[in-house]
């Protein structure tokens, strides 16, 4: 679960990027001139070539992701006997899971602030009610692909949601790690043990500083 929950990290980075053609064969594309283009100094492939890629890393994503989201909810949803060994790869697999999402929303939105600065320039549109100024560029801005960031930002407040209310996640945070029962109890190494005591660290330290 874990393991598929990074594997969908790496499908996202690979369908975010943009590729370059680097060898003798350039396809008649020639390197961009232009300094503010996103592609300045390089080759992109073609258009065509890169929307069937994105089309590979999305069916790609899609089969992985429905496989992980599956093992997570029977694991949220578990008995409580199996509550304490499922903690710890539910708690890694939400958190690389909202990082990601938290990486497609950051990255969407620098998109959303170059379109918004190049629409910025476009002239007046006629409309009924005489010349508009763009003085919002956001309303320029493709309505799915908003909806979409919306989605994204649920996906997150709903995979917390799980983590807090039903698997009551913020607990285990309160546990002493040092003692071999609670680490037998779920299931984890050493290094997992270190890792949950410098989160505990983290969590303390942030806690303080919240209540100053």
């Amino acid at each position: 679960m874990v393991h598929g929950a990074l594997a969908l990290c790496v499908i996202t980075r690979l369908a975010s990027k943009s590729f370059n053609i680097t060898g003798d064969e350039t396809l008649g594309i020639s390197k961009v001139e232009d300094p503010q283009s996103p592609y300045y100094n390089r080759k992109p492939i073609p258009p065509l070539l890169d929307a069937q890629i994105d089309r590979i890393w999305i069916a790609k994503m899609s089969k992985v992701k429905k496989k992980v989201l599956s093992e997570l909810k029977k694991r949220v949803f578990a008995t409580r006997e199996k509550k304490r060994e499922n903690w710890y790869p539910i708690f890694l697999t939400i958190f690389v899971l909202t990082w990601n999402l938290e990486f497609l929303f950051q990255n969407q939105n620098r998109q959303l602030e170059r379109y918004c600065e190049k629409a910025s320039t476009y002239p007046p549109t006629l409309t009924n009610q005489g010349l508009t100024l763009h003085q919002n560029p956001q309303q320029l801005y493709p309505p799915k692909v908003i909806s979409m960031m919306e989605g994204w930002k649920n996906s997150a407040e709903n995979l917390r949601a799980h983590f807090h209310s039903i698997c009551q996640g913020q607990l285990p945070f309160l546990e002493d790690w040092d003692v071999e029962e609670t680490q037998r109890a779920a299931g984890i190494d050493s290094s997992a043990v270190n890792y949950l005591k410098q989160m505990k660290l983290i969590i303390s330290e942030r806690c303080m500083w919240h209540f100053v």
